[in-house]
Parts: C-alpha cells; sequence; structure tokens
C-alpha cells in the first residue's frame, strides 16, 4: 500500500476511523486480518483493517480505567475468552 494512509485527524470518537494522538500499532491476532491503534488523546483503541476499514473501538475508561493509552499488547488467554 505505498502512498496510502488512513485515519486523519479528529478530536472526536463519533467519526470512529478518525485518530488523535494514535501512538501504538500493533497487530491483534484474535480478529486475523486486523491492527488495533492506541488512539491516545481520545482515551480508546481502535480495530481497523489492514486497508483502515473500520472494525470497531473501545474506549479505555471502560478497561479498567486506562485513560491514555500509550501501545497494546495482545495475549489469547482462553480461561478469559474473546471481548
Amino acid at each position: 500500500m505505498s502512498g496510502k494512509s488512513f485515519g486523519g485527524l479528529g478530536n472526536t470518537t463519533s467519526d470512529p476511523i478518525k485518530l488523535h494522538t494514535p501512538h501504538g500499532i500493533a497487530l491483534d491476532p484474535r480478529y486475523p486480518g486486523t491492527v488495533v491503534i492506541s488512539d491516545r488523546s481520545n482515551s480508546r483503541l481502535v480495530w481497523t483493517k489492514f486497508d483502515g476499514t473500520y472494525v470497531r473501538h473501545l474506549p479505555t475508561g471502560a478497561t479498567g480505567g486506562m485513560s491514555l493509552p500509550c501501545n497494546v499488547d495482545v495475549m489469547d488467554d482462553k480461561k478469559a475468552g474473546k471481548m
């Protein structure tokens, strides 16, 4: 995808693909073909497909009070189940 990008600046979580301070990006093996982005200033994690298509998002305040995510690590825990 040379010369392509997605996301764009956004100060709101109402447009799910707009990011504000995307701090980290990681592959998420639980959802093949996706990446998870730490959207730090919007206090959320955003999942997209490799081409930038929106999949879902999760406010980080809902995950144990984490407010400004810098990065994300994914652990597949069979006991915890899937999100």
